[in-house]
């Protein structure tokens, strides 16, 4: 049930960001997952970062989508090697700890230049995508509830809890979109060639999701964790334990 509630929240967060409104440029997609941070964190939280290329290659548009998660007191673009937690070079949210539940959209906005004196050495938007291309930056989601000490679980793992692939695989490139990508090094950005027939038609199917397809899926996922609770507090109440299913006794020989 538990695998069940995460992958429908992510199908639903990846449609989302697909269904989102296209500016020109090329697209860079990032799932999000507590079995992708360091150390992996035991969660439910999932997310999907997406990011979007003006035509001029002067500005990197964004948006952070999560579900089942507590507490987002920031997200980073971060560079980091295989394995390792490495610095904030980009800023993408900040809040107080303690905020409470999110489900939908963290925050969105556009990137122009990297945090200014940020640790990564990046010093404007040529240097970012170029680390983004080599692998070499992750995204991820921290929590804090403001309550000592920190990382007694979901909701509360201020060092991140839920991220996207580290380093060594193609978060960024090709593979997810279908598209091949080429860096332009006299600073014209990226650059799509080549687009096959498969990134064609995935382009048009993106075009073709509907908002009301969004929703239904939202709508499924709530009513699954609904009933999830429903039958836990009645195995609560119950002296039966499990024996409770959806409010039914289950008879035993």
């Amino acid at each position: 049930m538990r695998r069940m509630l995460v992958l429908v929240a992510m199908l639903a967060l990846v449609l989302l960001a697909l269904a989102s409104p296209a500016v020109g440029g090329d697209n860079f997609v990032a799932t999000l997952s507590g079995g992708q941070e360091v150390p992996a964190r035991d969660t439910q939280a999932v997310g999907v970062a997406t990011f979007k290329l003006r035509e001029d290659g002067t500005a990197l548009q964004f948006k952070v989508n999560v579900a089942n998660i507590d507490n987002v007191v920031a997200s980073h673009i971060h560079c980091g090697a295989v394995g390792v937690n490495g610095p904030v070079g980009v800023t993408l949210f900040g809040e107080p700890a303690g905020g409470g539940p999110v489900n939908g959209t963290l925050a969105e906005g556009t990137i122009t230049a990297p945090d200014a004196g940020n640790a990564c050495g990046w010093t404007d938007l040529a240097a970012v995508l170029a680390a983004m291309a080599s692998g070499a930056t992750y995204v991820n989601v921290h929590t804090n509830d403001g309550v000592a000490p920190p990382n007694t679980g979901p909701g509360d793992f201020p060092g991140g809890e839920i991220a996207s692939a580290r380093a060594g695989v193609d978060v960024w490139g090709s593979t997810c979109c279908d598209v091949s990508l080429a860096w332009s090094p006299a600073g014209a950005g990226w650059a799509g060639v080549n687009k096959s027939p498969v990134s064609r038609r995935h382009e048009e199917m993106k075009r073709r999701l509907s908002a009301a397809g969004v929703l239904a899926l939202l709508l499924l996922y709530c009513s699954v964790t609904r009933q999830t609770h429903r039958t836990a507090r009645l195995q609560d109440r119950s002296p039966f334990g499990e024996g409770v299913q959806d409010g039914i006794l289950e008879n035993s020989p």
